[in-house]
C-alpha cells in the first residue's frame, strides 16, 4: 500500500468518531437594544451520522439561547 493510501486510511479511521467542546457566543445589537448569550456545548460524533450535543452551561438572553443557539444545535443534528 502506498504512503498516500495509508494516510487516507488513517484519516478515515480517525474521523469515524470524535468529540470536543464548543463555545457559542451571540452578540445582538438592534431594535431591541443589546443582547448577549453564550453556551458551552460538549459534542460527540460517531460515523456515519450520530451526533450528540450536551449543553454544559449557558448564560445571557433566554430568547437568543432558545431561538438562535439551540436552533443552531438542532440544525447541526439534522445536517449530514
Amino acid at each position: 500500500m502506498g504512503r498516500l493510501q495509508e494516510k487516507n486510511r488513517d484519516r478515515e479511521l480517525a474521523l469515524r468518531k470524535f468529540q470536543g467542546t464548543r463555545i457559542y457566543r451571540v452578540h445582538y445589537v438592534g431594535g431591541l437594544g443589546m443582547r448577549k448569550a453564550e453556551a458551552v456545548v460538549s459534542y460527540r460524533y460517531v460515523s456515519p451520522n450520530h451526533k450528540e450535543f450536551v449543553v454544559l452551561s449557558q448564560s445571557g438572553s433566554k430568547f437568543i439561547l432558545s431561538h438562535v443557539i439551540h436552533g443552531l444545535l438542532e440544525g447541526e443534528k439534522e445536517a449530514e
